[in-house]
């Protein structure tokens, strides 16, 4: 994810934009497949709603894809 697509998340939500680049950069450094769970483990000051509300706008961006739903759902990121 470069530092355009970055802003433009980060602009969507009216949080900090620490905490969005936190998570996002948490997502960017996923090699593959990922879990919520790994997420949390990586940014633990990011609560979990905030966690799945910038999964959801990466789904909608067509950057991230679940693979599954659930507590134990993984997330595979796209064209990375």
């Amino acid at each position: 994810m470069n530092a355009v697509e970055l802003q433009n998340v980060t602009k969507t939500f009216g949080r900090t934009k620490a905490v969005d680049e936190l998570s996002l950069a948490a997502i960017d450094r996923q090699i593959s497949t990922f879990r919520v769970a790994g997420l949390q483990a990586e940014c633990p000051g990011v609560g979990l709603d905030l966690i799945r509300q910038i999964l959801a706008q990466l789904r909608k961006e067509k950057k991230v894809k679940a693979l599954g739903t659930g507590r134990g759902a993984k997330w595979e990121k796209l064209g990375n």
